[in-house]
C-alpha cells in the first residue's frame, strides 16, 4: 500500500511539472513578442 500511494504521488508531481514546463513555454514567447509591439507604436524622439 505505500509502494502504490507514493507511486501515485509521483506520478502527480510529474504531471504537475510537465504542465508547469509547458505554460512556462507558452508564457516565454508572448514575452519576448511585447516589446518590439511598443517600439512599433512609439514615436521617440518626434
Amino acid at each position: 500500500m505505500r509502494k502504490l500511494s507514493k507511486a501515485i504521488i509521483g506520478l502527480a508531481l510529474a504531471e504537475a511539472e510537465r504542465e508547469a514546463q509547458a505554460q512556462a513555454v507558452e508564457a516565454q514567447p508572448n514575452a519576448s513578442d511585447s516589446p518590439p509591439s511598443a517600439k512599433k507604436g512609439g514615436r521617440h524622439g518626434a
